[in-house]
Parts: C-alpha cells; structure tokens; sequence
C-alpha cells in the first residue's frame, strides 16, 4: 500500500466514490451492476460515509497511526493485504494486535505531542493555549482515549460482486 511508504506526517481525509449521472465513471457502474439503485446510491449518498469494508478499515487505522506520527510499515501493511494470510485469517490477529498497539500507543503520543506544543508556545511567550487548556473543567477529556472505535468494521475482505452473484445462482 502505497500511502504506507510516505513518511510521516501527513493527513489523510476519506471520502466515499460518487457516480455522476452522465459522466463515463457513472455508465461504466450501471453497465458493470455497481449502481443498482439510482435513488439510494446516487443521489442519497452522502460522500462522508464509508462502507464497514477491511479496506476501509486499514485505511482508518493508516490514519489513525500517522496522526500520532508513527504510520505503520510497509511490509506490516503488505501483510494485512495478503490474500494467503486473508486465507488463513491471520491478518486479523494482525489487524487487533495494532489496533491494541494503538490504543496504548496513542495517550503516550499525545501526551509527547501535547508537551512539545506546550514547550514550544512557553519559547515563543504564547500562552494563549495554554490557559484555554487550564480553562476547562476536564484538561484531559479525550486525552486518553482515541476518537473513533474500528470495532464495528467487517474484517473480512469485501467479496465481490461477481462472485456474491455466482454464489446467489449457485443457492
């Protein structure tokens, strides 16, 4: 995966595939079954939601990582994407392994990170931040805590649809 060779830090922002009426991206879905409803899947859809897919998935925790300045190796993801350990379900015990990584990962690269800013805002006289943080009631509300829980994406690699078709005619 490529985003996982560029060094960090970088930003990620995720936004969900739109088809166009009238575009050629747009009649190559219709003609290949990927738009089956035009209400619900094109003029419903919002381009903030994503699908709970594996891919997805790798890409939050991807984000996830580098927002804390610490990414995840190229090889680490190459082995998430591998399709034999797909077969022998081992990039899910490698997917929770870094997601428990992370979640002890994450309060000790905030707190460094928050430190730094600190530091650096007390060098430059800055202290504007700092009393808006001694200003509330709970200084470390969400400090410790990741935003957003992966728990309820799918971990198993999106089918796809011409096999989900093979498989309704074979049922």
């Amino acid at each position: 995966m490529f985003l996982a060779k560029i060094k960090t830090p970088w930003l990620l922002n995720l936004f969900s595939l739109s088809f166009y009426p009238g575009t050629e991206l747009y009649d190559r879905a219709k003609k290949d079954g990927i738009i089956t409803d035009d209400l619900n899947e094109v003029y419903r859809k919002s381009y903030h939601g994503y699908g709970k897919t594996y891919l997805n998935a790798l890409f939050f925790m991807l984000k996830d990582y580098v927002e804390i300045g610490l990414g995840i190796h190229p090889k680490i993801m190459s082995l998430l994407t591998n399709q034999s350990m797909m077969k022998l379900r081992l990039h899910k015990l490698l997917f929770i392994i870094l997601k428990k990584i992370f979640i002890v990962a994450y309060p000790i690269f905030r707190a460094k990170w928050l430190i730094q800013l600190s530091f650096s805002d007390l060098k430059e006289g800055n202290l504007t931040r700092i009393k808006m943080h001694l200003r509330k009631k709970n200084i470390f509300s969400g400090f410790f805590s990741p935003q957003r829980s992966l728990s309820n994406i799918d971990l198993e690699p999106e089918e796809s649809i011409a096999n989900k078709d093979r498989r309704t005619l074979a049922d």
